[in-house]
């Protein structure tokens, strides 16, 4: 089935790649689902960048913020999975609506810290 695994992108909020990456991986090895999900990958790159006394030093950078690579066979299981799977049920408090940008701030618990997230009002759920 292998054979048939093509290579998808997963849009995420930039600087969650790594928790993404990590959720699936431990959903994927729970489920046994190594056959369908193959790899994943965050592209980096090595760039020099200079502080503001002068010195030039060495840093990894994501190559695309945001996105997360993943090759799998799709099948409507790791659709859901990916789609649906370890993050879409966070959480969290609303702390600010802009209605007139049609965005929120909600802060969200992930990986025991709390961490605002930019939204779209289409994005969130109400529950009581």
């Amino acid at each position: 089935m292998s054979d048939s695994a093509k290579w998808y992108v997963i849009h995420t909020y930039s600087g969650y790649e790594n928790a993404v990456k990590t959720s699936i991986e431990k959903f994927v090895n729970g489920r046994g689902m190594e056959d369908m999900i193959l790899r994943m990958e965050i592209p980096m790159e090595t760039v020099t960048e200079v502080t503001d006394s002068g010195v030039t030093k060495e840093v990894e950078r994501k190559v695309f913020p945001g996105y997360v690579l993943i090759k799998m066979v799709l099948t409507d299981e790791t659709w859901h999975l990916v789609r649906n799977g370890p993050l879409a049920s966070f959480t969290g408090v609303v702390e600010e609506i802009e209605p007139e940008k049609n965005r929120l701030s909600v802060m969200v618990s992930m990986l025991g810290r709390e961490t605002p997230v930019d939204l779209e009002l289409d994005q969130v759920e109400v529950q009581n």
